[in-house]
């Protein structure tokens, strides 16, 4: 005997990046078996909302340091990776040397695609962020050199992707 298989109520698809081949497939067989279709738009707001809901000690640079109530702590590199998955745009990165948060090294934010720097992680530094640190870009391949940023980055993706498909 077979193992009865369950189907999805709904086929959902994030369409921000635009639609693939393999989700036009999916469509197009949801609607040849009359399953419901749902197009969605992640915007930054949501975004940061589910990154708030799936930051976790195991995802943290420094899972010690990491808190309920500061969920965001030390997910900069991590953050910013999957920020570009989902936005697009560009990496930069400020040095922290020389600020109360030196022992963080560097923090990572994002250049969107429309010009607009957007730092998901920022309210990690409880609103005191230091203000006109030079910014440099680095690439994409730059963070993931690292292996423990590599392993929480697909960490955090997967839980991302998780979390979202789940909705």
């Amino acid at each position: 005997m077979g193992r009865k298989i369950k189907q999805a109520a709904a086929t959902v698809a994030y369409v921000d990046l635009g639609i693939s081949k393999g989700m036009r497939l999916g469509i197009e067989r949801s609607l040849e078996i009359g399953r419901p279709i749902e197009l969605r738009m992640l915007d930054r707001g949501k975004f940061l909302e589910i990154l708030r809901r799936i930051c976790s000690g195991e995802t943290a640079q420094n899972p010690d340091e990491w808190s309920r109530g500061n969920p965001l702590y030390g997910h900069c590199a991590v953050a910013t990776l999957l920020a570009q998955d989902v936005f697009g745009g560009r990496i930069l990165r400020v040095s922290l040397e020389g600020t109360e948060f030196a022992s963080m090294r560097s923090h990572y934010f994002n250049l969107l695609p429309d010009q607009s720097e957007y730092d998901f992680t920022r309210e990690q530094f409880g609103g005191r962020f230091p203000e006109g640190l030079t910014r440099e870009e680095r690439e994409r391949q730059c963070l993931l050199s690292n292996t423990n940023t590599s392993v929480r980055y697909i960490t955090l993706k997967d839980k991302f992707g998780f979390f979202v498909l789940d909705r």
